[in-house]
């Protein structure tokens, strides 16, 4: 790792570490909520990847898939609202994670590696970790707002290289 990034605290699970903090800050909150109202009961797997998910607030059931990686990449998904609006790890699938016992791993490298989910060595030279700095610290909303913000951040690193 970086010397210029900080350390992982010892309380994040290993398969949180070596991912941007508005990452992991947003996976305590969707676990604190498995851990409030979804009942390991109510994760069920369908099979190769697919689970069904009921809410904690109603009969409905989720279907949550980890996607796979051949013969081409399907990106996992949820059905519901907080999963479609921005592509973060819904309470959902941290139920499906932490009931069936699963990491990052089981997701395709396309989107467990991708620039919002991880960090990225190659902005962590100084001016790289300033400007990640910002950027984690500015509080975005959105996956719009960050994905923008990162076209950003990239066109000023290339610019200062």
């Amino acid at each position: 790792m970086s010397e210029g990034w900080r350390q992982t605290p010892p309380a994040v699970p290993f398969s949180m570490r070596h991912r941007p903090p508005h990452i992991v800050q947003h996976m305590t909150r969707q676990l604190k909520s498995v851990f409030d109202g979804i009942p390991a009961d109510h994760v069920t797997s369908v099979g190769d990847g697919t689970y069904s998910v009921t809410s904690s607030s109603s009969s409905r059931q989720y279907v949550v898939t980890t996607g796979v990686e051949e013969p081409s990449v399907v990106l996992p998904s949820c059905e519901c609202y907080a999963w479609q609006k921005s592509h973060l790890p819904c309470k959902h699938r941290c139920a499906v994670l932490h009931y069936c016992h699963l990491t990052w791993d089981c997701f395709p490298a396309a989107y467990r590696e991708h620039p919002v989910l991880s960090v990225d060595n190659g902005c962590l030279s100084t001016a790289g970790a300033v400007w990640f700095t910002l950027l984690v610290t500015s509080k975005l909303d959105t996956s719009v707002q960050i994905f923008t913000h990162i076209a950003k951040l990239r066109s000023l690193l290339q610019l200062s290289l």
